[in-house]
């Protein structure tokens, strides 16, 4: 199974636009109203967050506020390369095909929608102001959920028992006693992250029965996120091959939900 990599260089180029204006309807993204609620006394417009993320394009037309718009077509929704809007990470969980604890997916422009969730590790801010410019679909949770503008909880207070073989992480869980895995998935349909072998460890998959994890590494299995109706085949088709052990153990206890298959 191959994966598709969305190229993050970005190409300069002047972005014209204005900051103001109302979200369009876009491609059907929505907002919920604890989203809404002080965005503007919070310093948000459709166009920056106050931390400096902004994005360019889009039916706001969105730019006046950037020097450089990744890819350079100010005609899509892009995001600025002005102020970094990844995720800091370590070497060691750069992978963006598990965002760390704390991250989301997103695409850095709108043509790798729906599975733009490869594109790179950010904070919400990204997101948020895809889904005020009408492309929530242009982010996923880690766990590959719909982007609804629900905020990450924040980091577990408590640490529940789940079944041998699976290791939550973050908050009160701590970090993964195997420094070379990544803790990864915590998300509104999942409070608690887990820790994940990475790659070239793990490896992308399909949910499905045709015993493909264990034909590449004998004793994986394919792990896949329980979703949202909508993200579902996504998950799906987006899911890792992963020890045996992790996989039974997260679809047995993983709080939120897990399916665990042979992989296709």
């Amino acid at each position: 199974m191959k994966r598709a990599i969305v190229a993050l260089i970005g190409l300069a180029i002047g972005c014209g636009g204005k900051v103001d204006g109302t979200p369009d309807g876009g491609d059907g993204g929505t907002t919920d109203g604890s989203f809404d609620a002080g965005l503007d006394a919070a310093g948000w417009t459709n166009c920056e967050a106050p931390s400096g993320v902004s994005i360019c394009g889009g039916p706001n037309d969105c730019g006046s506020q950037c020097k450089t718009c990744v890819y350079g077509d100010s005609g899509l929704l892009n995001a600025c390369n002005d102020v970094n809007y990844q995720f800091t990470v370590s070497d060691g969980a750069a992978d963006t095909f598990l965002c760390p604890d704390g991250a989301m997916n997103a695409c850095a422009f709108d043509k790798g929608a729906p599975d733009c969730w490869q594109g790179a590790c950010v904070t919400e801010d990204l997101p948020k102001l895809y889904l005020l410019n009408g492309r929530p679909d242009l982010a996923r949770y880690s766990d590959r959920a719909s982007y609804t503008g629900d905020p990450i909880p924040p980091p577990p207070t408590s640490c529940p028992s789940v079944a041998q073989g699976l290791e939550l992480c973050g908050g009160a869980c701590g970090p993964c006693q195997d420094g070379t895995m990544t803790c990864t998935g915590r998300s509104p349909l999942h409070p608690y992250s887990m820790c994940l072998t990475s790659e070239p460890e793990s490896f992308p998959c399909a949910r499905g029965s045709n015993g493909y994890c264990n034909s590449v590494r004998p004793g994986d299995m394919c792990l896949t996120y329980k979703v949202d109706s909508a993200a579902q085949s996504i998950a799906d088709q987006n899911s890792l091959c992963v020890p045996a052990s992790i996989c039974q153990a997260a679809a047995q206890s993983y709080p939120g939900g897990a399916f665990c298959t042979a992989g296709s």
